[in-house]
């Protein structure tokens, strides 16, 4: 199936090769970004995708364009989604510690000039760029869309904190022609969660059921038993909390409380394991993210002696691997705010959007909806929105009685630039997306 065995290939030379770049487009940024706005490739290696048969679509889309596809598989799971039925898949079984040498004698061998892969900081894609730059290839990282839903991103080597668009003033970004307008989104994916939640339950199976198949290959996620239990798990609570906390969901979203100065703030968490925790902050854990803003949130009562509340939401996608209901209960009665916490796990966004005063986040994309919704946010993270006169510059602490406008025409801006450079209109999970 294409492998090759890693303890033969000792020190391989890198050869430099040429590369191309993006294309300029032509259409007037009239758009949002599509495959076809990117050149063409003789030779393109993919890596390791989202769950589902997305980069099945995405190699078809490329030998349509004429150019050799090669796909690299780690598990059982990518066997799965991209069938290894030819030497055009390689079936990676090495070390992890012989990947990065592998990794150049297939870019050299087959003389790739584009690598796609979903995700940049997973241990398999940690050397891609670094490599690739010495090789002078091409990068693409695809990932969830920065705006949705109907998008995913996908930019040109690096995504979050990694984009080049971290490097970019707002001065750059206005100073772009197509920041000025907001180009239409013509097609709707609504139902991709579902979908994923199938494709990933199906790669869970394959790759727990025939681990023997690539027997040092570590996941950047678990994939053991006890996945199965947690999303097991997660479809029970789904159903009990959207009961459970329908009363707190409509006092939150429909009134505040008559005749007392009030406001509330919003603190979404991340998943526990992902990038945006574990690498793009330093944070260690998502208790520590809670008990830091539980506690600066504390000070500020304290101080300003209003009746605020903080409403920290469970993500959808830790559903059943986590639950910080005991934390967060003996933090808020350590800090005597046992009322003006609340904890939530499915609830509105828009229309919680609308009632907050300000977001706490730690790089999550919900703080891209919220600075849209005029609410103040500040980032505990390192993330590529995280600019003076997008979101809040102060600390923690002066956070709380920040009473800044959000700069529309900033947000606005920025907005715009994301969806014409790193948002194609489509869905990574949904099989009604036909790449174009």
């Amino acid at each position: 199936m294409g492998y090759l065995d890693t303890e033969l290939l000792g020190e391989r030379p890198i050869s430099p090769t040429t590369t191309t770049r993006l294309a300029i487009r032509q259409d007037g940024f009239n758009r949002t970004l599509l495959l076809s706005d990117l050149p063409n490739y003789s030779n393109i290696l993919l890596l390791q995708g989202p769950v589902g048969p997305f980069f099945s679509k995405l190699g078809h889309y490329w030998r349509n364009r004429g150019a050799n596809v090669t796909k690299v598989n780690f598990n059982s799971g990518d066997d799965l989604f991209y069938p290894p039925i030819n030497d055009s898949v390689i079936q990676y079984k090495g070390r992890q510690s012989h990947w990065p040498q592998f990794l150049i004698s297939v870019l050299v061998d087959r003389t790739i000039r584009a690598v796609f892969m979903f995700g940049d900081c997973r241990d398999i894609h940690q050397p891609v760029h670094s490599i690739c730059e010495a090789l002078g290839i091409d990068v693409f990282v695809l990932e969830e869309g920065y705006i949705r839903p109907h998008l995913f991103t996908l930019e040109y080597s690096g995504v979050n904190y990694r984009s080049r668009i971290s490097q970019m003033g707002m001065d750059t970004i206005h100073s772009q022609r197509e920041s000025l307008q907001e180009p239409p989104i013509k097609r709707h994916y609504p139902s991709s969660y579902w979908y994923m939640v199938r494709w990933a339950i199906a790669y869970w199976f394959k790759s727990l059921t025939n681990q023997s198949h690539y027997p040092d290959y570590t996941h950047h996620r678990q994939l053991n038993a006890h996945m199965g239990f947690c999303w097991t798990k997660a479809f029970f609570r789904y159903w009990f909390y959207k009961l459970s906390e329908y009363s707190v969901r409509h006092r939150l979203v429909h009134s505040k409380k008559q005749g007392e100065e009030f406001r509330s703030f919003l603190l979404p968490l991340q998943v526990h394991d992902d990038s945006q925790m574990t690498v793009h902050s330093d944070f260690s854990s998502i208790e520590e993210v809670i008990e830091t803003v539980i506690s600066s949130f504390s000070a500020h009562i304290q101080e300003s002696k209003r009746s605020d509340i903080l409403i920290i939401k469970h993500h959808p996608m830790d559903r059943g691997h986590t639950n910080f209901k005991q934390i967060i209960r003996d933090t808020a009665q350590l800090y005597r705010l046992k009322h003006r916490v609340i904890y939530v796990h499915d609830i509105s966004l828009p229309a919680l959007l609308s009632e907050v005063s300000g977001c706490i986040t730690v790089n999550s994309t919900i703080g891209l909806q919220a600075l849209y919704r005029n609410v103040p946010t500040i980032n505990l993270g390192r993330s590529f929105y995280d600019k003076p006169g997008i979101t809040f510059q102060g600390t923690l602490d002066e956070f709380w009685l920040n009473q800044a406008k959000i700069d529309r025409g900033n947000v606005k801006a920025l907005r715009n630039y994301l969806l014409h450079h790193t948002q194609v209109n489509g869905s990574l999970y949904d099989p009604a997306y036909q790449i174009d």
